[in-house]
């Protein structure tokens, strides 16, 4: 079959995808949409890798909704608008082979294969909403015949993504809230009697006491007996809740520790500090998770409140052994004798103690440098921290 029977097959495949999404609208699934968007660039363009990269304008973050030959990590990867090639190509697209020259960013090794990269907007009405991006390994530079059918591809699809998108989004958001109502309903109301029932068992077990010398041995036994299962069954009940509670308030911890780094990185740019964020997570325990959270929330506090910073960036891995988090920050400290604020001091080395102490009670490890280049702050913690590190022992 020729390259033109191809593209011609392609393009019939791409309308039929675009008629598809018109009659289904928002309904279609973002996953299913993303692997059709796939299957048709990788039927005509040779590559050894796609993704399709799409732009969340409220947090501005280029992230990757799917993709095919990146591993887990390189399709996780997402840069702030402002750091992102993405944010650079031009409005129909590129074809670029200098890598390099264009600010491609080579943060795992399998980057170093990647010789050449076509670009093609994702589109509706004209507007741009993403990017299909296709890699090649081989020194061979894609034609403009490749990028023109891209072009055609994304200009198909670009209302069934951003439609799936968008309901992916509200999906999950509303998932999150309808869980952390659960939970709230549960905590305040269902826990809360649990725990009355409890104290007015506790209570009526002082009151008998001083009735129980009055009755017989057997039938004080009986009553003692009552009570324990009472105040035990109670026990058991808020221990089985208060779970139910953490689940659905905590879905996902890998979520959480990455909302909270999202939540950081905002509030460093509203106080006008350029913010960077990079992270790349598997498996992350919840009091791994927690820790994490507190800490990254802490380093931002601090650099906010004492630091004259205008660059930070935030990066955490959790895909080997350990999970790292790194907040580097290029604020030059003031210097001992221009340090007037001793409320100011002792309340950064308490944040800087906490922290210390959080990371070392899951086993880990807390480091931190300050110097005239700006301070580095380090924390180690081990993804699987044993029974005996949970405990604090």
């Amino acid at each position: 079959m020729s390259a033109g029977d191809q593209q011609a097959r392609a393009v019939a495949k791409v309308s039929k995808l675009e008629s598809l999404a018109a009659e289904m609208g928002s309904a279609r699934p973002l996953e299913a949409v993303v692997d059709l968007v796939i299957d048709q660039i990788s039927d005509v363009v040779r590559s050894d890798g796609t993704a399709v990269w799409l732009y969340d304008s409220d947090n501005d973050l280029w992230y990757i909704a799917g993709s095919r030959g990146l591993s887990w990590r390189a399709s996780r990867v997402r840069f702030r608008g402002s750091r992102a090639l993405q944010s650079r190509i031009a409005p129909d697209g590129e074809i670029i082979s200098d890598l390099d020259g264009a600010g491609f960013h080579r943060l795992y090794p399998e980057h170093l294969d990647i010789h050449s990269v076509l670009y093609a907007p994702i589109s509706i009405s004209g507007k741009r909403v993403g990017l299909l991006a296709v890699y090649r390994k081989r020194r061979e530079r894609f034609s403009e015949q490749d990028l023109g059918f891209a072009r055609t591809v994304g200009a198909h699809v670009g209302m069934a993504v951003s439609f799936a998108a968008l309901e992916a989004r509200s999906e999950r958001l509303a998932v999150l809230e309808e869980r952390a109502r659960l939970g709230a309903d549960l905590h305040d109301g269902v826990l809360q009697i649990l725990s009355s029932v409890r104290l007015y068992g506790t209570e009526l077990r002082q009151e008998l006491e001083l009735l129980l010398a009055d009755l017989r041995p057997q039938r004080r036994e009986a009553v003692q007996q009552l009570l324990d299962a009472l105040i035990a069954c109670v026990d058991a009940g808020s221990e089985e809740i208060a779970g139910a509670i953490e689940r659905l308030r905590r879905p996902d911890f890998k979520l959480d520790i990455a909302r909270s780094l999202e939540l950081a990185r905002e509030r460093l740019q509203n106080a006008g500090i350029a913010t960077e964020l990079v992270y790349e997570l598997g498996h992350v325990p919840s009091e791994v998770s927690d820790a994490l959270a507190w800490i990254s929330r802490e380093a931002a506090s601090n650099i906010l409140r004492h630091s004259r910073a205008r660059n930070v960036v935030l990066e955490l891995r959790a895909t080997g052994p350990l999970a790292e988090l790194l907040v580097s920050d290029d604020g030059a400290s003031a210097s001992p004798p221009e340090r007037k604020d001793v409320r100011a001091d002792g309340e950064a080395h308490l944040g800087r103690h906490i922290m210390q102490e959080r990371a070392e009670q899951l086993g880990g490890t807390f480091t931190i440098e300050s110097g005239r280049e700006g301070t580095r702050v380090r924390v180690r913690i081990p993804r699987e921290p044993t029974a005996a590190r949970r405990g604090g022992s």
